[in-house]
């Protein structure tokens, strides 16, 4: 039979986790915001030709080095999202 500091002891486990969970989806959240916009920067500097070095190689790299981990990071946020409003 669990005793009340048992009891006290699971609680403060509990919210000492619900905080490391919302903060790891903030982190999430503003990971995935960075990465969408330095892939819209990144694909605007392709479309108008503005890179400092003038060259598709430069433009293919900066453009895949943001659009990679957005892609990725979208999917896990999109995955929060629904798996946020189920929970509720």
């Amino acid at each position: 039979m669990a005793t009340i500091r048992d009891l006290e002891a699971a609680a403060k486990r509990a919210k000492n986790r619900m905080l490391i969970v919302w903060a790891g989806r903030g982190l999430l959240w503003l990971a995935t915001l960075f990465f969408a916009v330095g892939t819209v920067v990144a694909v605007v500097s392709t479309l108008t030709d503005s890179w400092p070095e003038s060259g598709t190689a430069y433009a293919v790299g900066g453009t895949l080095f943001y659009t990679v981990p957005f892609v990725g990071l979208l999917w896990w946020t999109v995955r929060d999202a629904q798996r946020l409003r189920t929970k509720e």
